[in-house]
C-alpha cells in the first residue's frame, strides 16, 4: 500500500523520506490504519509515522466502533486496542457502546 524507501541519509533523500512520512500520515483513513500501522512498526517503517497511527487511532475510535467499521477494528492487534482504550487521550462517547462501560481496563477481558 505504502511504500517509502531510505535510501541514505544525504539530505535530499532525508527530505525525501520525510516528505513521503507527511502524504502516509496525511492521507490516513480509517480503512487504511491497519496497513499503516503495520507498515510502521515494522524494522524499515516509520516511527513517526507509527506514532501519528496511534494517534489517528485514538482520535477516530469513536468512528471505529461504529458497525460500517468493525472490519477494520477486527484487524488491529489487541495491543493496540488496549493501547488505545488504556489512555487518557482517547476520545470516544460513552454512547459509541451499547454496554455498560463504567468498568476500568483491567476488569475488561481484552
Amino acid at each position: 500500500m505504502f511504500t517509502c524507501v531510505r535510501c541514505s541519509d544525504t539530505p535530499v533523500s532525508l527530505l525525501l523520506s520525510s516528505g513521503c512520512e507527511d502524504i502516509i500520515a496525511e492521507a490516513m483513513t480509517i480503512d487504511s490504519l491497519p496497513s499503516v500501522l503495520h507498515w510502521s512498526s515494522k524494522p524499515h517503517g516509520s516511527a513517526w509515522v507509527h506514532r501519528q497511527a496511534l494517534q489517528f487511532l485514538r482520535e477516530e475510535f469513536s468512528q471505529l466502533v461504529q458497525p460500517c467499521h468493525l472490519p477494520v477494528l477486527y484487524e488491529l492487534s489487541h495491543d493496540y486496542l488496549v493501547d488505545a482504550v488504556s489512555s487518557d487521550f482517547l476520545q470516544v462517547s460513552s454512547s459509541c457502546f451499547p454496554v455498560d462501560m463504567s468498568h476500568s481496563t483491567a476488569e475488561l477481558n481484552f
